[in-house]
């Protein structure tokens, strides 16, 4: 083998170890996500989005996807998604929400999410 070939397969090898070092990265982050949510999955909730009151299921909790998750010390945020409950059929229906750590809060007893103003510090 020739020094391309042998610097090749040294790449090919410190690929795989990234990726695999990647989805456990990924794994343990959603493992965190899970148990720091204080919703559980299959848990309806109540929220306000957009000055809305809303009902929705949990259909998911994973962590929130951080550009700084390979850094040493990043915290883990969640975000936990469901389907929205239709007020007339009271079954889950198309639309969407999604509740995350930093991104909503509980006030009064219902889940608000924050609107992206709030979110950016812009008033």
């Amino acid at each position: 083998m020739d020094k391309e070939q042998l610097l090749m397969v040294e790449l090919e090898e410190a690929r795989r170890k990234f990726n695999t070092a990647s989805a456990d990265i990924g794994r343990i982050r959603d493992e965190i996500a899970v148990l720091k949510c204080p919703l559980k999955i299959g848990e309806i909730v109540p929220l306000t989005k957009d000055g809305k009151d809303l009902e929705g299921i949990v259909e998911s909790i994973r962590a929130k996807p951080d550009w700084a998750e390979a850094h040493e010390g990043a915290p883990v945020e969640w975000i936990a998604s469901g389907k929205r409950i239709n007020k007339t059929t009271g079954e889950p229906g198309e639309w969407g929400f999604d509740i995350s750590s930093d991104g909503s809060t509980m006030e009064r007893g219902r889940w608000r999410v924050k609107t992206l103003n709030e979110i950016l510090g812009i008033e």
